[in-house]
């Protein structure tokens, strides 16, 4: 997780004051993800604002199409659009960007998606149908999901790292990736064959969000709202209903009756679910050889990527 930094902090001061003319009474940093800088910033009339601040140029490249696009979604009552200045919803400071939205009181979820109840899996089911069939009311030039991945370059690049005297020293992260590397590799194959089939059998695509896990829904006063979009894209709709089919109240039926579609493909809930393992096992594995980490966050990570190894053992 990310952890607070005063040089940071001032820079988004100074940032909110120039670009959104907001003077702050108070801002307070929230450690809610590795990816931002996370801010509750209050100023002198009490209006509230989430504030991020991110580095990392696979979220900054494309923040500004997705913060278009929740604009264009602004009309869904479970959406947060960001603050837009003159046309613009991000702006450069540091060596990344900065982008606001109003701060939203609530409840986030933290549970499982497994142990959703249903009241939220029916109202998650009514989001994920809207999102889907929106596809052709957005104008933003998304990803199109292609079937490509770079897991193999990631997972030789850790094999690596663990070798290197600048690593951060980590034995057990370091016998997981030993012991696990012929399941890693041979995972990596499957995802890659699975996904050349899918290159040559297109399947049908929708808007998606990619991430819809508890602690992206926040159930406020004002309903149930989704957030963090930055993984949104054109790809199959398998790719948001990977996140729910695993829930007993979840009816893939009723899913499919509410789009007008007549089936969905498993092998596409697997191949998303493959994705989504390897990605957990080597950017956990990732962190802990490279971040100087709390005991807390180092067990969070070796148990999340344990977890998903633990699926496919």
């Amino acid at each position: 997780m990310k952890y607070d930094n005063q040089n940071t902090k001032q820079s988004v001061i100074d940032a909110l004051k120039k670009y959104y003319r907001i003077t702050l009474k108070s801002m307070d940093f929230k450690p809610v993800g590795e990816e931002s800088y996370s801010y509750l910033a209050i100023d002198f009339n009490g209006n509230k604002y989430f504030v991020k601040y991110c580095e990392r140029a696979n979220v900054t490249k494309n923040i500004d199409l997705v913060n278009q696009l929740l604009v264009q979604l602004k009309d869904f009552n479970f959406v947060v659009p960001p603050i837009d200045v003159q046309g613009k919803t991000s702006f450069s400071i540091l060596t990344g960007k900065i982008y606001v939205y109003p701060y939203i009181d609530g409840e986030i979820v933290t549970i499982g998606n497994e142990k959703f109840d249903k009241d939220l899996v029916d109202k998650l089911l009514d989001i994920i149908v809207k999102i889907h069939s929106s596809k052709d009311k957005i104008t933003v030039r998304l990803s199109v999901e292609d079937f490509n991945n770079d897991f193999l370059t990631d997972f030789e690049r850790l094999l690596t790292l663990q070798t290197d005297r600048g690593a951060r020293s980590n034995s057990e992260a370091v016998s997981i990736l030993k012991s696990n590397e012929a399941l890693i590799r041979k995972l990596i194959n499957t995802h890659t064959k699975l996904g050349e089939y899918y290159k040559k059998n297109k399947p049908y695509l929708v808007l998606t969000h990619g991430d819809i896990t508890g602690r992206n829904i926040i159930l406020s006063e004002y309903g149930l709202k989704l957030v963090d979009w930055d993984g949104a894209m054109i790809s199959p709709p398998e790719r948001d209903l990977n996140f729910l089919l695993d829930n007993p109240h979840f009816s893939v039926d009723e899913y499919l009756r509410k789009m007008g579609m007549d089936h969905y493909d498993p092998k596409l809930k697997e191949y998303y679910g493959q994705q989504w393992a390897l990605g957990s096992i080597i950017g956990n594995l990732e962190n802990l050889l490279t971040m100087e980490l709390t005991l807390e966050d180092q067990a969070e990570y070796l148990d999340e990527a344990k977890e998903y190894l633990g699926y496919y053992q």
